[in-house]
């Protein structure tokens, strides 16, 4: 598999969503950092790999955090729909990268 089309996408969302994480006083996944290190080192092999051993929503998916509110422009709901967005946006960069099986019918 050759870089992603997406690589610079796929880099921004990934630190954004750890930052996000760590400016909350959550630490982030480690498959979640070494998804990044992967992209960055060229890997997309290697951070497909990471990125499928996340589970994005549900119990024990990377929703699954209470992230409080920590500045004043912010309140609880604010939070909750910013991880959500930002979940959904790394959920679909990263798929891009992914194999498709497309049966020939």
């Amino acid at each position: 598999m050759s870089r992603s089309n997406w690589y610079s996408e796929q880099i921004d969302v990934t630190e954004v969503l750890i930052k996000f994480f760590q400016d909350h006083d959550l630490k982030p996944r480690i498959e979640l950092v070494r998804c990044l290190e992967c992209i960055k080192a060229d890997d997309i092999e290697g951070a497909v790999v990471q990125a499928k051993q996340i589970k994005p929503w549900g119990m024990g998916g990377l929703d699954d955090n209470y992230l409080p509110v920590k500045f004043s422009n912010e309140n609880q709901q604010y939070v909750q729909v910013v991880l959500e967005a930002l979940i959904d946006r790394w959920c679909h960069l990263m798929s891009l990268s992914f194999e498709k099986n497309n049966p020939k019918t």
